[in-house]
């Protein structure tokens, strides 16, 4: 988590610093489809005393972003991470978890970088390699999903006519992927990826 924060204030010292470009009604390139991996940093799973938790692992997945003026823009990330349920009685329990952000972005250009500011809600779901067992007798916890909702910030650096390299950061509150004694989880994700305009 301190790394995430120490990324976010980097990303805002260089924006407040860097000089601004007058601002286009609309891009060119309007469109952009592109890739990205990164970290997901996990939470408890749920309320329990001794609860599960969702441990912290790779992410990777696609984005597509529509800009409607040079500013104000849509992002679609649809995103995977391989993670691991830790603190379970008898071991650690696989748990892909699927997720999708639908954002509203808003955005500064400058001649060479851009900072944006991503944030909105999405869905997102867990799928266990078994049901969580021994916290007390009859007690058993499956996989499930929910709303998300999420704020971040991001670096945009174009290279080349159309190609962009993109530094995102972002915060997302995951309502529950279990489906009893379920618990809202705070998680951070750190993501590196690459883009192409049309």
């Amino acid at each position: 988590m301190r790394r995430l924060l120490l990324l976010f204030s980097v990303m805002a010292l260089i924006g407040l610093g860097l000089p601004p470009l007058a601002h286009a009604a609309a891009p060119d390139d309007p469109n952009e489809l592109g890739v990205y991996v990164g970290y997901l940093y996990g939470d408890d799973l749920t309320s329990l005393a001794n609860t599960p938790e969702l441990d912290d692992d790779i992410s990777y997945g696609i984005e597509y972003v529509r800009m409607f003026t040079d500013n104000w823009g849509f992002m679609a990330r649809l995103g995977f991470s391989p993670d691991t349920v830790t603190n379970v009685p008898g071991g650690d329990v696989d748990m892909d978890v699927t997720y999708l952000d639908l954002s509203a972005t808003y955005q500064w250009n400058w001649d060479k970088v851009s900072l944006y500011v991503p944030f909105g809600l999405g869905y997102a779901e867990g799928s266990l390699d078994r049901p969580l067992t021994g916290f007390g007798p009859g007690v058993r916890i499956d996989d499930d999903g929910g709303i998300t909702y999420h704020v971040g910030l991001g670096l945009l650096f174009p290279v080349g006519s159309s190609t962009d390299i993109r530094i995102d950061a972002r915060y997302r509150n995951m309502d529950k992927l279990v489906d009893s004694f379920d618990d809202s989880l705070d998680t951070f994700e750190a993501t590196v990826g690459v883009g192409w305009t049309f």
